[in-house]
C-alpha cells in the first residue's frame, strides 16, 4: 500500500506499506533535501546508514539514487 506521509513540511515523501519510506527527488540538478522519518530506527538503502525517526534530515541526492528508507529490523543488506 502506498499513502502520502502526512506531515505538512514533507509533502512529497510517502511511505510504501509500513516500513519503507521514499522520498523522491522532484528537481532537475537537486544535490541535497529535506526527509523526515517517523518514529522508530530507519536504514538508508543505499548505505545501511541508521536514522533515528521523528527526526528532519538533509541528505545528498545524487542523479543515482532516491532515498529509500527502511525501517531497521526490516532492513535486509544481502536483499537490496
Amino acid at each position: 500500500m502506498i499513502r502520502p506521509y502526512v506531515n505538512e513540511l514533507m509533502e512529497d515523501q510517502y511511505l510504501f506499506g509500513p516500513d519503507m519510506v521514499v522520498a523522491p527527488v522532484l528537481y532537475e540538478g537537486c544535490q541535497t533535501r529535506q526527509i523526515y522519518l517517523p518514529e522508530g530506527e530507519w536504514c538508508d538503502i543505499h548505505t545501511g546508514e541508521i536514522f533515528q525517526g521523528e527526526n528532519s534530515y538533509t541528505v545528498d541526492t545524487p542523479v543515482q539514487k532516491i532515498p529509500v528508507y527502511v525501517r531497521k529490523e526490516r532492513y535486509n543488506r544481502n536483499c537490496c
